[in-house]
């Protein structure tokens, strides 16, 4: 339970300190980017990327778990 603690309380300390040490948040690079991150199609791209990730996921699970049983140990 203390090392739980312990790593809320340093992931609550480093933050702030890492996002005031962001000296691109308001160039006009990081502008851009967040502009074209936010677009309208942003739930097309995020299915677009877990969808593959999920169908290799599942692919990995069938192969370690083998549900038919045939082993060939």
């Amino acid at each position: 339970m203390r090392r739980l603690l312990r790593l809320i309380l340093a992931i609550g300390v480093m933050t702030p300190t890492q996002v005031l040490a962001c000296t691109l948040c308001d160039s006009p690079q990081a502008t851009s980017i967040r502009a074209r991150l936010l677009q309208p199609d942003l739930w097309f791209n995020l299915c677009a990327i877990a969808l593959p990730i999920a169908l290799l996921a599942s692919i990995v699970a069938v192969v370690h778990f083998d549900p038919v049983g045939r082993r060939t140990r």
